[in-house]
């Protein structure tokens, strides 16, 4: 089951309301894996970073709920400082690269 990110959230509280019906409940006997993906953007910090969050649960058969959480961010305006860094990284790359 899957939710638009381009869905109106009234829309999408209702769906999520949907799914504690019997009949199309979310999470059931013979669930395996659930996964919930996000992405947000928080323009506070260092002129913007963009994150998409992904956690999955895994359900066992012997009963145990295990989950994995994954957080990847991209800066959205690169400053002159993470530039450099970049630069200086790149050139380390090459040089490791060449003599290895």
């Amino acid at each position: 089951k899957v939710v638009p990110v381009s869905m109106d959230p009234a829309d999408v509280g209702s769906m999520i309301n949907g799914f504690r019906n019997e009949s199309s409940q979310l999470i059931d006997s013979t669930t395996l894996y659930l996964t919930a993906e996000f992405a947000t953007l928080n323009e506070e910090i260092s002129g913007g970073i963009f994150s998409v969050t992904t956690v999955t649960f895994m359900f066992s058969r012997g009963g145990g709920i295990y989950q994995l959480t994954s957080v990847n961010s991209l800066a959205s305006s690169l400053k002159s400082r993470a530039i450099g860094v970049l630069v200086v990284w790149l050139v380390l790359l090459l040089y490791l690269t060449v003599t290895y």
